[in-house]
């Protein structure tokens, strides 16, 4: 099984190649951004620049920045705001360290690993506090750091992740489970690493390619999260779509990996939750998947007749319709609301970045609701430690997507 080389940690390679490829997306946004700042971003949330990667790379002169990319500019924003100014003030105190790497490429490498941890981030507190107290100190660790930054550059010219599955792992009854994480580069890569910005087009008709970078954008994202196999279209209801509430998604150019028909179901999630909303019903996210995809037919019809009693105004055959849903929901809890609170609690504790909420109960809500899925997580829950790191690889897989049918659900209903 190919490895990286020795002394290369596994999780510090991969998230300097999302990084580098992140840094490429930046460039794309308009948005320049150095090293150091985009290492943090992945280290903090990596499903999503992970996704917004695959994103682009699946729409390339078509992409738009909208949805998941604006708020990684804004987390970008925020970091430089907390740490930019001791940045500055770190590069200035390296310019008079001995041997602090000279070309640009090592020094944004040196800085990105200087900063890439708490302890690290403490030594340059201390640094740029004393810095002619602390010039030995640093320059000791410099060396020793030079080495390891220079490790890495090889690896990264040599090696690259391997790309995810074609479909979620979850609608797959075995996986397995020794394949390589990473690929070796044939043949290994030259020039240099980090992209450069490009300069602002003349006129904003596409935003252009990103910079060339030797090390290329990941794999697109697979095809669709965990769920039920796609089902045929249903002719009539696309005609009953109110134009208010949705636009086709056929006549969109949906992130890479939303499938239409479970974009579909997505949507219908959204509805139920507004209804349930409206009518003062506490419910779950997944709950409300469970009832989507796995009673697809009746949860439909239930549906269209509520949109249309809403729209005619039968508020009371409206609210007593939405009881009905809702008690079809209570069975979905009474059924598996057991084995959520303890997958829930076994999912919190992986070690995976953090997202919001709603990213995290939507993606939850796409395991729940595939058969394949939830008999994949009874199985982590048998032995939590022997399946903590499988577990925590596709969950951050599903998150990736979920945030994906996030963006396109932004799209087809704007918010």
């Amino acid at each position: 099984m190919p490895e990286l080389p020795q002394g290369v940690d596994p999780e510090i390679f991969e998230d300097l190649y999302n990084s580098i490829a992140g840094l490429g997306l930046c460039n794309v946004l308009h948005r320049p951004t150095d090293l150091w700042e985009m290492v943090q971003l992945v280290r903090n949330e990596r499903a999503m620049v992970r996704g917004e990667i695959y994103r682009y790379d699946g729409l390339r002169d078509a992409y738009r920045a909208a949805g998941i990319a604006r708020t990684i500019v804004q987390k970008l924003e925020g970091i430089r705001d907390r740490s930019g100014a001791s940045i500055v003030a770190l590069r200035k105190f390296l310019e008079k360290v001995e041997g602090t790497p000279k070309d640009s490429e090592s020094l944004e490498l040196m800085i990105a690993f200087i900063t890439i941890s708490q302890k690290g981030r403490e030594a340059v507190a201390r640094w740029i506090a004393d810095p002619a107290g602390q010039a030995a100190d640093a320059g000791g660790k410099i060396r020793a750091i030079s080495g390891i930054v220079e490790g890495y550059r090889k690896a990264l010219r040599e090696w690259k992740p391997a790309p995810p599955p074609p479909s979620s792992p979850l609608d797959k009854e075995s996986r397995p489970q020794l394949q390589p994480r990473f690929q070796p580069v044939e043949p290994p890569l030259s020039g240099p690493l980090l992209p450069t910005a490009s300069p602002p087009a003349a006129a904003p008709v596409a935003p252009p390619a990103p910079a060339a970078a030797p090390v290329p954008v990941p794999a697109p994202a697979p095809a669709a999260p965990p769920g039920p196999a796609p089902r045929p279209a249903h002719p009539e209801s696309k005609a009953t779509l109110r134009p208010s509430e949705s636009a086709s998604p056929v006549t969109l150019i949906l992130p890479r990996g939303v499938n239409p028909d479970i974009l579909e179901d997505v949507r219908r999630v959204d509805q139920c939750r507004r209804i349930f909303e409206e009518t003062h019903q506490e419910i779950e996210v997944w709950e409300v998947f469970c009832l989507v995809m796995l009673e697809a037919e009746a949860t439909r019809t239930m549906l269209e007749k509520l949109l249309d009693l809403k729209q005619s105004g039968q508020q009371q055959a409206f609210i007593d319709g939405a009881l009905q849903l809702f008690e079809r929901l209570l069975k979905v809890r009474a059924q598996h609301g057991k084995f959520v609170r303890d997958l829930r609690a076994f999912l919190g504790a992986l070690p995976i970045g953090t997202f919001g909420k709603e990213t995290m109960e939507m993606a939850l809500g796409f395991i729940i609701a595939s058969p394949r899925g939830r008999d994949r997580a009874q199985l982590w829950l048998t032995d939590g430690n022997r399946y903590k790191q499988e577990a925590a690889g596709r969950l951050e897989d599903v998150i990736s997507r979920t945030m994906n049918y996030q963006t396109a659900l932004r799209m087809v209903v704007p918010g």
